[in-house]
């Protein structure tokens, strides 16, 4: 299946707000949001996926075909999160919750070529939760409008 990974030194962007502290190839997941934070500030919470392996963030996935299945995506990174932080019940509802995020990856995914460069945002809704916005990197018509 396809599915985001973090990209190479060469595969990052290059703009000032554009970083990456995750290893080449690990999967990621969306990260999250801080409650502070704005999609071109500092922080980069709006902004940035998170390594399932390092916990650390990337403002641009690669998409790439991996053997993992969504599950194992979900458990790696949970597992990875929760440790020394929940009990084994609270990690199970974690995983519950979050694997839904993951399958929206992969399905989103199939609409790319494998090598493409993709970014994601929150935005803001009216009702206060916020939708994940995934798209390409280095276009026009970003969802900001940068």
């Amino acid at each position: 299946m396809k599915y985001l990974v973090a990209p190479t030194k060469e595969q990052q962007g290059t703009g000032k707000l554009d970083f990456s502290f995750t290893t080449p190839g690990e999967p990621l997941v969306p990260g999250s949001k801080c409650g502070h934070g704005q999609v071109l500030d500092e922080c980069g919470c709006c902004r940035a996926f998170v390594g399932c392996n390092t916990l650390k963030a990337t403002t641009i996935g690669i998409v790439a075909e991996t053997e993992l299945t969504p599950g194992q995506i979900t458990r790696k990174w949970a597992l990875r999160y929760s440790q020394d932080r929940f009990n084994a019940k609270q990690i199970k509802v974690i995983i519950e919750n979050y694997e839904e995020h993951v399958r929206q990856i992969v399905r989103d995914m199939e609409q790319f070529d494998v090598g493409t460069r993709l970014g994601f945002m929150f935005n803001s809704e009216k009702d206060g939760t916020y939708q994940l916005q995934i798209f390409v990197a280095g276009t026009e018509n970003l969802p900001f409008g940068v």
